[in-house]
């Protein structure tokens, strides 16, 4: 399957988290070792709103998520300032405030997929 890429703007006000994958090895007296796990230790997730949407775009967008198997299948995005990266989508919330006005809030999660 080729990969698709996610072109909707999201709103303005993008939160970035990172954390990274550390392997810790607790011994007596309190004592501790840490070490990367593995490459690529600084994953990313990006909080993203799409607020005031008409129903057709909010529609999109959710079968958009919904075709990636829920978050199994990775698409290209691109963040504000910054180059594209591998991301996928477990979780988004569709909020109908009313009458062509959704809201949909998503969480992106980089991912190091081989391939491209």
């Amino acid at each position: 399957m080729a990969a698709s890429t996610f072109n909707w703007i999201s709103d303005y006000g993008i939160q970035t988290n990172t954390k990274p994958r550390i392997i810790t090895a607790r011994f007596g007296d309190g004592y501790e070792q840490r070490q990367p796990a593995g490459l690529n230790i600084h994953p990313r997730t990006w909080n993203l709103k799409f607020t005031a949407r008409k129903g057709v775009d909010a529609d999109a967008i959710d079968e958009f998520f919904k075709a990636r198997n829920g978050g199994v299948d990775w698409f290209w995005w691109s963040p504000q300032r910054s180059a594209p990266v591998k991301v996928r989508c477990e979780t988004w919330t569709k909020d109908e405030k009313g009458f062509n006005n959704v809201d949909i809030t998503a969480e992106f999660i980089e991912c190091f997929d081989p391939g491209v």
